[in-house]
């Protein structure tokens, strides 16, 4: 994508909305991976590291 058509694109209202939501989704998906990985993690090497 060049970026006048990434900039036109990025500045429709529909989109506009919807970035704050995608990039809290990714946030919570990305932090619930993270303690599953860690909880899978702590019976192998404990606690303390």
């Amino acid at each position: 994508m060049t970026a006048v058509a990434l900039k036109s694109h990025l500045s429709s209202p529909l989109m506009a909305r919807l970035i704050p939501y995608l990039a809290l989704f990714g946030g919570m998906m990305t932090l619930a991976c993270g303690t599953s990985f860690a909880k899978t993690l702590f019976p192998v090497i404990g606690a303390q590291g």
